[in-house]
């Protein structure tokens, strides 16, 4: 009985001895299990979003967090402010438009119901261009305007009135942009139109002759079309350019032009209108000096005349454009309207 005793003490104290060890060993194990593990663990809650949030008390994971949303929050607040920026810049291109006209005959007499139609360029963000139509018709004193809108360009695009014929030389538009001191109530854009009367057969054409500029004489038949040297020709016009023969690059040089009616004479046009030729104050020519020292040097011109020729067999308008220095001669382009029976009547299908 006392062996069995001793051998279950043995025993039993032989059991907790080895419930001990395996508990060390057990804990040992664990904690270089945590060691070895601790880069993937921080690597994991860096990825993980659910983990970000649990781990908000670390100062590196925070910071990283705060430099990301802030850099966010400034890319975006840079973009709003430049689209902004933007905004501002398309909206100031929109001037107020505040435009009086006033359409009359040729005498200046206010004429009524006449049909206007413009257009307004307005932009929008971003840069676009709309053109709203408008549609207005003058009033008893021949007035019209078009007040309280905004944009940049105002186009006239058309006005008519039954009977009348618009003036060629008649504002086509206003660039609010640019504009001079801007028109009031009291002092509108005038618009002239001309009372059509009977209409004519006339003659019409448009050339592009090439002059040699040393002074030597043309002369041009308006009814035939023609360009023939010399002045002995038969014709409506002579003409002669003079220029250097040799002309350095941007050089200001001396040259004449000279145009003359041949058996009537030419009268420079300044009128609005030039559908009726003045029946006197012709000269037997016109000529332009253009000196190398004037501040205001040109090598070419336009001009517009009214011709009589022939006796008064014929009368004629012309818009004459004089080019000296081109392809090494010089340029004599001209676009006519003549009458050749005896009228002054400069009215036909040609404005």
């Amino acid at each position: 009985m006392k062996k069995t005793s001793l051998f279950a003490i043995v025993l039993v104290f032989a059991l907790i001895v080895v419930l001990l060890l395996r508990f060390r060993l057990s804990s040992g194990g664990d904690e270089r299990t945590q060691a070895g593990n601790g880069s993937s663990i921080q690597q994991t809650n860096a990825t993980n979003p659910q983990l970000v949030a649990t781990n908000r008390h670390k100062p590196g994971i925070e910071s990283a967090i705060t430099l990301r949303t802030n850099a966010r929050l400034a890319a975006a607040e840079t973009v709003s402010a430049h689209e902004q920026r933007l905004r501002m810049a398309v909206a100031e291109m929109n001037r107020p438009v505040n435009f009086w006209g006033m359409v009359v005959d040729q005498d200046g007499a206010p004429l009524a119901d006449a049909r206007i139609e413009m257009s307004l360029r307005q932009w929008a963000f971003p840069m676009d261009g709309r053109f709203p139509a408008f549609r207005v018709a003058s009033d008893v004193n021949g007035r019209f305007e078009l007040t309280g809108e905004s944009g940049d360009v105002l186009e006239f695009k058309s006005i008519k009135k039954d009977g009348y014929r618009l003036s060629p030389k008649a504002l086509t538009a206003i660039n609010y942009e640019k504009a001079p001191a801007p028109r009031t109530r009291d002092n509108p854009v005038i618009f002239k139109m001309w009372k059509t009367g009977a209409r004519e057969s006339l003659i019409t054409g448009s050339r592009f002759f090439g002059i040699i500029p040393d002074g030597r004489t043309y002369t041009v038949d308006l009814v035939m079309g023609t360009k023939t040297e010399g002045p002995d020709a038969y014709g409506d016009l002579r003409i002669a350019i003079v220029r250097p023969a040799v002309i350095q690059s941007r050089q200001h040089y001396e040259w004449s032009f000279t145009i003359e009616g041949v058996n009537g004479g030419v009268l420079e046009a300044r009128e609005e209108f030039m559908y009726l030729a003045p029946e006197s104050g012709y000269e037997p020519f016109y000529q332009t000096i253009y000196k190398s020292s004037q501040e205001d040097w040109v090598g070419q011109c336009s001009r517009e005349f009214f011709i009589r020729s022939r006796g008064g067999m014929l009368y004629g308008r012309l818009e004459v454009e004089v080019i000296s220095d081109y392809n090494d001669q010089s340029v004599f382009s001209i676009k006519y309207a003549v009458n050749p029976n005896s009228s002054r009547n400069l009215e036909g299908s040609v404005p």
